[in-house]
């Protein structure tokens, strides 16, 4: 006797086992409700273990998985607009801003730099430290939210709060030229 809850079978007498078998499931596949899968589409109810799914799903290009719950969220909330946005100033903005930094960009107009130049100007909030992860994730954000021919100049980090702290490293490129004794 067929279980009452599941959709009637309507499959023809010579359907294959591997129809038989997803006809089966369908009755398992209507059962799930359709709140859970609303909730899968929005950023601020997805429950933080398919948020890389609704990433992936909303073409967010720049994603970590270390990030906290709420900068994954706003990450994939603003995924839509930079998308729409892409390639403008705006849609620079709103890239760097989800990453949960102050952010304010200076165009080579507005400083008398060379054409098609921009530097990005960071205001970490206190308590949040600048790290090696944070400069390679703000970079790679910059580079897919801006438009093809403007580069990146300067990038400056200032940090609010005396318990805010900032790792620097030192490149130093030293060029020695070797005489031979005289």
């Amino acid at each position: 006797m067929a279980d009452p809850s599941s959709p009637p079978d309507l499959l023809p007498p010579n359907a294959t086992p591997f129809m038989r078998a997803l006809s089966s499931t369908s009755g398992v596949m209507l059962s799930v409700p359709t709140e859970f899968i609303r909730t899968l589409n929005d950023p601020a109810t997805c429950p933080p273990e398919m948020l890389p799914y609704l990433a992936h799903r909303r073409a967010v290009r720049v994603w970590d998985p270390a990030w906290p719950v709420e900068t994954m969220r706003s990450v994939v909330a603003s995924a839509y607009t930079v998308k729409a946005r892409g390639g403008t100033r705006g849609a620079l903005e709103d890239a760097i801003d989800a990453l949960g930094v102050g952010l304010q960009i200076r165009e080579w107009f507005e400083y008398g730099g060379a054409p098609y130049r921009f530097r990005l100007y960071l205001e970490l909030p206190a308590g949040s430290g600048w790290d090696a992860r944070l400069q390679s994730q703000i970079f790679r954000t910059a580079r897919t939210a801006k438009n093809a021919r403007s580069r990146l100049e300067r990038l400056e980090v200032a940090a609010s709060g005396p318990e805010t702290p900032v790792f620097i490293a030192v490149v130093v490129n030293l060029r020695v030229r070797v005489k031979p004794y005289a």
